[in-house]
């Protein structure tokens, strides 16, 4: 393609690159170059001639070998702009020629048979609550109907470090997600609280429930959220869910809540009536023998 250049972090233009990315229909937060430095330090790109189209590259190195992976708490990445699927191919057969291995995640808009669809859940606010609450489950109308009589409190906080503590001592280990990416959203919150909101139930002296989220332009992303073993006898997560979507009705944005793929989880999030907007998992393995067999 021409005018497909692949450009190192230090050869881009952040402001070209961040307007690239917050103007397109798929824009996310993640692809910002200030998350990308954060979660993913020394990303490389590709870049479409003035920035029409831009896609970051996250890589590590192992054994001397570069590799594309997917940073933690950057649920997908992919090609930004105004493109086509033939667009979306060659970026992809581009990205193959840089790097031999990597298991990525493209967003909602680069359906792709070769690749895996993973669920991930939103709800579009722009409606009034009522008629948000009126798509909730019957299940969750009456778990609702059980928090509503447990005298909690939700409130908006501006404790980044003690959501993040909270969630990280409850699931940090099951995660797998290593506590320094969490230290890296302390500093995000850090840099741009502008981008960051929390959000907790408490109920008396006690926080039992919270959450992390992301905002721009466009969506609200649930980031991380925790629930304590008090907060579930009391239905703390749904009066949680509940009372942000009741607080960012009639607002032009999305409630993201990134996922999932797990039953239960998935449950959870479509029981507020938010609909499947898949995004894709994408793996090549072209290394050398011996490298290939440790990465099938």
């Amino acid at each position: 393609m021409t005018g497909l250049r692949y450009l190192e972090r230090h050869e881009l233009d952040d402001q070209k690159w961040n307007s690239t990315v917050g103007n397109a229909g798929n824009g996310n937060i993640y692809a910002r170059s200030y998350m990308l430095d954060l979660m993913s330090p020394g990303w490389s790109s590709l870049v479409l001639n003035d920035y029409e189209l831009v896609m970051p590259l996250t890589w590590r190195k192992k054994f001397g070998v570069r590799y594309l992976y997917q940073p933690p708490f950057l649920q997908q990445l992919g090609i930004y702009g105004s493109h086509s699927d033939i667009h979306a191919s060659l970026f992809v057969e581009t990205a193959k020629k840089h790097f031999r291995f990597a298991e990525i995640c493209l967003n909602h808009r680069l359906a792709d048979t070769r690749c895996e669809a993973r669920q991930n859940f939103a709800i579009d606010l722009n409606k009034h609550y009522t008629t948000l609450a009126a798509s909730y489950t019957d299940v969750h109308r009456k778990n609702l109907k059980r928090a509503a009589n447990a005298s909690l409190i939700y409130k908006s906080s501006q404790d980044h470090r003690g959501a993040i503590e909270l969630s990280y001592g409850l699931y940090g280990k099951k995660s797998g997600v290593k506590k320094q990416a969490y230290e890296q959203l302390e500093k995000l919150a850090a840099q741009k609280p502008e981008h960051v909101m929390i959000r907790e139930i408490w109920h008396q002296q006690e926080c039992q429930a919270s959450a992390f989220c992301l905002r721009d332009d466009n969506r609200i992303y649930f980031l991380l959220s925790a629930v304590t073993a008090a907060g579930k006898k009391k239905q703390a997560n749904h009066f949680l869910v509940d009372h942000l979507i009741r607080e960012f009705s009639e607002s032009p944005a999305i409630l993201d809540f990134e996922g999932s793929d797990i039953p239960g989880i998935a449950d959870f999030y479509k029981g507020f009536g938010a609909l499947n907007e898949p995004y894709y998992f994408c793996k090549w393995n072209h290394l050398p023998w011996p490298y290939r067999i440790f990465k099938k």
